[in-house]
């Protein structure tokens, strides 16, 4: 796990490697490596892992998957919609302790994004999955590029986690660490192996269609 000071310094040292990909920027258009950001990603790792400690096992895991309107649930099949985040709560900068299953600011950016997805890796937590994998979920077609769905389980895959099935099969997969130890991984580390699956379009052997498809 991360200190704050071991944090911060990550997220400088992989600054110009998220710039350099067009990803350094918040949901706002702000820098995301300014001290301010870091801070704010700070808070949301730093939260996740004071909420994952408090709960131990009450904890079950966090929640990933593509975000959902009521125009497309038929479309792009399931998802995280806001009755789900209303039923296992969302986690954000200003989370301390409890904290929710899924991640919902309005200072977005893929740097808070890792940061929380680190926060679970860190934990070894499970990762469920709320929306399936077919392609359509993984690949944005509009902007030629993976989607942050895709990058998080590129990320995961990478580092010590697989695919198993819910006890309840209706309710799709669940990613679980394998190896203990291989998740203390930091923002570089994370960005590389996610650079590297799509230009070499491994990400596509994530791809699952539903066989109903």
């Amino acid at each position: 796990m991360f200190t704050k000071e071991q944090f911060a310094a990550a997220a400088k040292a992989a600054a110009n490697t998220y710039k350099a990909a067009g990803i350094g920027h918040t949901c706002r258009g702000d820098d995301a490596f300014s001290d301010t950001h870091i801070a704010l990603a700070w808070n949301v790792y730093h939260g996740g892992i004071e909420a994952f400690q408090q709960l131990g096992d009450k904890f079950e895991g966090l929640l990933i998957g593509g975000l959902r309107d009521d125009e497309d649930l038929v479309s792009q099949g399931a998802g995280i919609t806001k009755e789900l985040k209303g039923a296992f709560l969302v986690m954000n900068e200003a989370t301390h302790k409890y904290g929710g299953a899924i991640l919902d600011t309005g200072n977005w950016s893929v740097l808070v994004n890792d940061s929380w997805l680190l926060a679970g890796m860190h934990q070894e937590r499970a990762f469920y999955l709320a929306s399936d994998r077919r392609r359509a979920n993984l690949w944005d077609d509009r902007n030629n590029r993976i989607r942050v769905f895709t990058r998080e389980l590129i990320g995961l895959n990478a580092f010590g986690y697989q695919f198993v099935q819910h006890n309840y099969p209706a309710l799709g997969e669940v990613m679980t660490c394998r190896r203990q130890g291989e998740t203390d991984v930091d923002f570089l580390a994370y960005q590389h192996e996610v650079a590297e699956s799509e230009t070499a379009h491994a990400w596509e052997r994530l791809v699952r269609e539903p066989t109903n498809a």
